[in-house]
This record gives C-alpha cells, sequence and structure tokens, in this order.
C-alpha cells in the first residue's frame, strides 16, 4: 500500500524511456491508463505527467487511496472523479 516498491521505480523508469525515446512517438500521449493496486499513485503520476489523458488509480486499502489523492494533489494534478465503490480516483489532463 504505501510502499514504493522497487518494481515500481523500474516501471517509471521504463515509462520515462518510451515516453522520451526519439525513435518513436511517445506512447502514452492521449491515452487512457489503469493502475491496478495503484499504492502511492507514483506510477499514476508519472503516466499523467508523461503524457496519459485519463488515468485511473484503484487500490483496497481506504488510508492508501487517500494518500493517492494527496499525492495527486501535491504533484498539482486534478482529480476528476472519486467513486467510493471502487475504491479509486482517476485524473484527468484537458
Amino acid at each position: 500500500g504505501a510502499t514504493v516498491w522497487p518494481g515500481s521505480i523500474i516501471l517509471l523508469k521504463y515509462l520515462e524511456k518510451l515516453a522520451h525515446d526519439p525513435q518513436q512517438q511517445n506512447v502514452l500521449l492521449g491515452k487512457v491508463i489503469a493502475d491496478l493496486g495503484s499504492g502511492t499513485a507514483i506510477t499514476s503520476l508519472a503516466s499523467a505527467l508523461l503524457g496519459a489523458r485519463l488515468v485511473f488509480c484503484t487500490d483496497g486499502c481506504d488510508p492508501v487511496v487517500d494518500l493517492a489523492r494527496q499525492n495527486i494533489h501535491s504533484a498539482n494534478l486534478e482529480l476528476t472523479n472519486t467513486d467510493e465503490s471502487l475504491k479509486g480516483t482517476s485524473i484527468e489532463k484537458e
């Protein structure tokens, strides 16, 4: 839940590489991303900041979802929807 796992850091570096690869178009640009078990929302944030249009982040633990919301707010990204039944939130860029 509230831990940034080493696998998350590896995924972040991979997403960054894909987004900034001069050999190809940014694969995240304009995409809709589902981050299941998003925990701190670090990979959700990275996806949004690297060009995703909409990111759904979910987690099964209410305090962790609250932490994800705080992290999204701290990154100056807009929460567009909070669905308590899914214990999740979404980030949408205009």
